[in-house]
């Protein structure tokens, strides 16, 4: 528990955070070592949801779920719990699928003309 909240937490939660940068996410949040990111459509000032609830979050669960990343979903929002055991190259590999997920995401919606 001590390697948890010493080590291992912090790191996951650097690395988690910084998705908060993509532009499909309004929101990168982590307590402990359970995550969420909450897809928008549009960011800034304003968030901007996006119109059937829970269907970009859907496609985005498939995507990981393809891309070897078992994340549920949570309505529009992606949710991670890792096992404690999980290593620094575990969470870089996790964060490195989240990513790619987030971008099959985008490009998809891009294409479909969801998103601009």
């Amino acid at each position: 528990m001590d390697r948890v909240r010493d080590d291992i937490g912090p790191y996951l939660q650097k690395k988690w955070k910084a998705l908060g940068n993509h532009p499909l996410v309004g929101e990168a949040r982590m307590v402990e070592l359970v995550g969420a990111l909450e897809l928008v459509k549009g960011k800034g000032d304003h968030i901007e949801r996006f119109e059937n609830e829970g269907t970009v979050g859907t496609m985005a669960r498939d995507f990981s779920f393809s891309n070897g990343l078992v994340m549920r979903t949570v309505r529009d929002s992606l949710i991670i719990s890792p096992p404690l055991v999980l290593s620094h190259d575990d969470v870089d590999e996790l964060v490195r699928i989240a990513e790619k997920t987030l971008d099959d995401t985008y490009a998809t919606l891009k294409r479909e003309g969801q998103i601009s």
